[in-house]
């Protein structure tokens, strides 16, 4: 089982739509009948594209994270359950840990993997998070509302920026490097931010780190590094 996110901001988004005291979010179960690939949670074979591969596909690793600064303030553990539905092609990652980091579900398309909702709100429309197929220098858009509360406007872009060496606890590992900047628009007010995501085939995102400026000036930053991987 290894950890996704949805982009290198969904750090700060997590933080936003708010983390609960050591409640664990159960999997979705695997519908009946679902057609089965190589790994254990039925993602078939032909929706398995490179974006899914950086994310970690096939999920067969179990990776603890620790999670510093905004929202959770002091260190915190989290280890993430994956799961899948195959009647709506979507895959959900639940945290297990104390506070509770919320859930993120994708949907796994031809052309890529996309954000549909965090913590149970939607996302609209869908966040491509990763495209189908990966190459340095490739950029998209990501542009939407998370349907929470009055709603909270996304207007970024991520770029694919090359591949480097990453340290963390958990060891030392080549990965592509994802970079995210723009706006996050809430109640009150637009926070500027700015994402970096190092993936690592087979295993997903090894280290994030995002960036945020509210609009007083007021700076703030999260840091989420592997800490195991077993």
């Amino acid at each position: 089982m290894s950890v996704k996110f949805l982009s290198p901001l969904l750090a700060c988004l997590i933080g936003l739509a708010g983390c609960t005291d050591s409640e664990t979010n159960e999997p979705a179960p695997i519908a009946p009948g679902a057609p089965v690939s190589s790994n254990d949670i039925g993602i078939p074979a032909e929706l398995v594209t490179d974006g899914l591969e950086l994310m970690g596909h096939p999920f067969d690793k179990k990776i603890t994270y620790q999670v510093t600064g905004f929202p959770i303030g002091s260190s915190s553990e989290q280890i993430v359950v994956p799961s899948y539905d195959a009647d709506k092609k979507q895959l959900t990652f639940s945290y297990e840990g104390s506070p509770n980091m919320s859930s993120e579900t994708y949907e796994l398309r031809p052309d890529g993997v996309y954000g549909v909702s965090l913590a149970g709100n939607a996302l609209e429309p869908p966040l491509k998070a990763l495209p189908s197929e990966v190459s340095d220098g490739l950029s998209w858009p990501s542009v939407g509302t998370l349907k929470q509360g009055a709603g909270i406007d996304i207007d970024t872009t991520i770029r694919v920026t090359g591949r480097e060496k990453v340290k963390v606890p958990a060891g030392e590992y080549d990965a592509l490097v994802i970079a995210e900047e723009g706006t996050i628009k809430t109640e009150g007010g637009t926070l500027k931010v700015t994402g970096k995501a190092w993936y690592v085939e087979g295993i997903g995102a090894v280290k994030r780190l995002v960036d945020q400026t509210d609009p007083t000036g007021k700076a703030s930053n999260i840091t989420i590094e592997a800490l195991k991987i077993q």
